[in-house]
């Protein structure tokens, strides 16, 4: 296709004007990227046929799992175990970051689930000057087994009225709309 015929052609080629090899090309990530990004390197992709320009080379982001932490955006999230103790009285605990670890204030009266924000200790984002923020949640944990004292002390605790749950609004107003309806409809 090119009118002329190449009658010895090179051992190492093959008269395509390239041979295979490898190599390593250094790339700087920028902070933010995620799984699926990817970081084109124009020029840096294989050599073209008979001279002829060079490929581009594509970069496509993996991510590595953390062992405690999970990214959601530019945000991390975190599943903290607390004792009932720690969430009834409040405490002080020492949750990891990505920077190492940090000091977070659990506030007496803690409830299982509830979310609590550490501003500026997600990941910076990938096209601004803002850090996400990492999400602590709150698990209560709840001992399997306990000793006879243990039962003990929780059998009397469970008197006070401060541990006696209470009706939620909705299901007051559940029971009231069923009051009405059985005054309306009798």
């Amino acid at each position: 296709g090119e009118g002329r015929i190449i009658k010895e052609k090179c051992d190492e080629c093959h008269g395509e004007g390239r041979v295979k090899s490898e190599s390593t090309v250094k790339i700087n990530i920028p902070s933010g990227v995620e799984e699926g990004n990817y970081i084109p390197l124009r020029g840096q992709g294989n050599s073209g046929l008979r001279g002829g320009r060079a490929g581009n080379l594509l970069v496509f982001i993996e991510e590595e799992k953390h062992e405690d932490l999970v990214r959601e955006g530019d945000d991390i999230y975190f599943d903290l175990e607390v004792s009932i103790s720690d969430a009834i009285l409040g405490a002080d605990v020492i949750v990891p970051t990505l920077n190492g670890k940090a000091k977070l204030t659990i506030e007496p009266g803690t409830q299982s689930g509830k979310l609590l924000r550490m501003k500026h200790k997600g990941i910076k984002g990938l096209n601004s000057h803002s850090r996400g923020d990492q999400i602590v949640r709150v698990n209560i944990h709840i001992p399997s087994k306990i000793n006879s004292k243990e039962k003990e002390l929780l059998r009397e605790l469970s008197k006070s009225e401060n541990f006696k749950p209470r009706a939620s609004k909705s299901s007051k107003v559940h029971k009231e709309e069923k009051g009405f309806f059985r005054t309306v409809f009798n």
